[in-house]
């Protein structure tokens, strides 16, 4: 549970309502990006795939990086 506390309290609402091994799955992957200080302007790109919406195709987050700038959004759509 401590590690839990880390979390918004949405986020944890939303893990407590999974079952044991989707809970620990989902923790696990949150909290291996979890940064104590944070992310800022101009801190490297944690690297991890995405997926696009479009066609599901894979790619790595560095793929986007370049002479324009990446914007992430982070959301439910359903």
């Amino acid at each position: 549970m401590e590690r839990l506390a880390r979390l918004d309290a949405r986020d944890q609402q939303y893990i407590e309502s999974l079952s044991k091994s989707k809970r620990t799955t989902v923790v696990s992957t949150i909290l291996s990006y979890w940064r104590e200080d944070g992310l800022g302007e101009g801190d490297p790109v944690p690297q991890f795939e995405l997926f696009r919406a479009d066609d599901a195709s894979a790619l790595q987050l560095s793929d986007l990086l370049g002479e324009r700038p990446v914007v992430l959004v982070f959301g439910s759509y359903t």
